[in-house]
């Protein structure tokens, strides 16, 4: 991202009262192709600042854990 970063963003979202309602999957390449997703999950995820993502996937995605994913967020 040219302005700021994901994870920045994500904050800046979060922060926001008229938008931090919005569910959260983030996707990244962070980990590499074939990479170990957990330690960028658990960073994102204990950000004392603000909530952790409702899902998290590294790339290249599953198609059916995303859709999974996104069911299950929107079913709850």
């Amino acid at each position: 991202m040219p302005e700021q970063s994901g994870v920045r963003f994500y904050c800046n979202l979060k922060d926001d009262p008229k938008l931090s309602g919005i569910p959260v999957v983030i996707v990244t390449a962070v980990t590499g192709f074939g990479g170990d997703p957990e330690p960028f999950k658990k960073f994102i995820s204990t950000r004392k600042q603000v909530p952790p993502p409702e899902g998290f996937l590294a790339k290249p995605i599953d198609k059916d854990e995303f859709l999974d994913m996104i069911t299950k967020i929107l079913s709850s």
